[in-house]
């Protein structure tokens, strides 16, 4: 794509994250280009392509590898909402990249030339590992407040490299914090589900304290007896126990066990399916806190919920330390899901009458199973037997 614009005598270059984490050497996730070339020169020079944002200049190029975003180069006018630019003027280099939220992702790449164009200092600020805004901190955040959870998320993202935030970018969010109200729940969640599905979202949820967002993203007060670092070891203790990090129901569900008042469905835009699995792990968890109450019916059924992973992991207590071991223990032995020993037909074939009843006693029959009273289908057969009407019984 770089070649054929250059070929058309338009500057175009990789810009931003692409070029950020191919200087720190890392794997970029995408690539964005910045050209010269108009909507139009784009549309007939390749094959395919949508006109994703082709008011503003902004392109996508559909290739085998897959889609390409390409821009005009641009500056932006006033935010009058805190969201959009009121309006765009195309431009150089210079001015596109003064626009940008932050100088590690204000660089451009010139593939031809093979190397980097800086105008905002960005290079000096990935060397010293700091996380700086574009110009005047609060100017930023003004024209869109998004960007201070921005700044939050690409802190959690680099600190594993020793990145930090500039004290200037987070004394400017302060004062501002309140603009977040203008940003949508759904880029809100967003930006939080990429903190929150790190190994170490405490990174961000501290971030989110020191610069006054907490209440503002998560609708709740920040409780002081609640220390983020607990998250991070919830998530620890998970992969460790269940071997796999099973999404963004872990982080929420640790957070509704521990920060009181926050309530993942009110602060943030969720899946159907994420909304029904936190609503069970929150009916559950009073289940698996009763563990050693039950026989071994209750308890079997209790390891086997789909919810026990997850629960457990935030409802992490002494008394429950052994539980996943013991899970392991009894499904190597065969006995926390044993196969079920009778069918309905097998019932109806007894003399159990068809309807409700059936189900009732496949029901007390795994029951017995699952204490471990009934183990063979002779066993089985006589429990369902002892439950039927004496003239029933042949």
């Amino acid at each position: 794509i770089l070649q054929r614009l250059q070929s058309m005598e338009r500057k175009a270059y990789i810009v931003g994250g692409a070029v950020r984490d191919l200087m720190l050497g890392l794997e970029p996730k995408d690539y964005d280009i910045v050209s010269e070339a108009t909507p139009d020169e784009i549309e007939a020079a390749f094959p395919k392509t949508v006109g994703v944002g082709k008011q503003f200049g902004i392109m996508v190029i559909v290739t085998n590898e897959g889609p390409v975003e390409v821009a005009r180069f641009r500056a932006d006018g006033a935010y009058t909402d805190g969201r959009h630019p009121d309006e765009i003027i195309f431009a150089d280099p210079a001015a596109d990249a003064a626009r940008r939220d932050f100088t590690i992702n204000a660089l451009f790449y010139d593939l031809e030339a093979g190397e980097v164009i800086d105008y905002v200092n960005g290079l000096q600020d990935l060397d010293g590992r700091l996380i700086r805004c574009v110009g005047e901190p609060a100017r930023r955040f003004e024209e869109d407040a998004l960007r201070m959870l921005r700044a939050v998320r690409f802190h959690n993202q680099l600190s594993s490299r020793k990145f930090r935030l500039d004290p200037e970018l987070v004394a400017a969010i302060r004062p501002l914090s309140s603009r977040l109200a203008l940003v949508s729940r759904e880029r809100i969640t967003q930006e939080m589900e990429r903190v929150l599905l790190s190994l170490e979202p405490s990174v961000g949820l501290n971030d989110l304290v020191a610069a006054n967002l907490w209440e503002e993203t998560f609708r709740c007060p920040f409780p002081p007896a609640f220390a983020p670092e607990l998250i991070d070891g919830i998530i620890e203790n998970h992969l460790k126990h269940f071997g796999t990090h099973p999404g963004i129901v872990l982080p929420l569900s640790a957070l509704e066990a521990h920060v009181p008042g926050f309530t993942a469905e009110h602060a943030f835009v969720l899946a159907k399916a994420d909304k029904a699995s936190l609503r069970a792990i929150t009916a559950f968890r009073s289940r698996l806190l009763a563990f050693d109450e039950g026989g071994l019916a209750v308890k079997k059924r209790i390891l086997m919920d789909p919810s026990f992973p997850i629960t457990w992991s935030v409802s992490h207590t002494t008394e429950l330390e052994e539980l996943p071991l013991l899970k392991i223990e009894w499904e190597k032995a065969g006995r926390l899901n044993p196969p079920t020993l009778l069918k309905p037909a097998d019932l109806v074939e007894l003399g159990v009458p068809k309807g409700p009843e059936i189900g009732r006693t496949l029901e007390a029959l795994r029951d017995e199973q699952l204490e471990e009273r009934v183990l063979d289908i002779d066993a089985a057969l006589l429990f369902v037997k002892g439950r039927l009407p004496k003239d029933t019984v042949s």
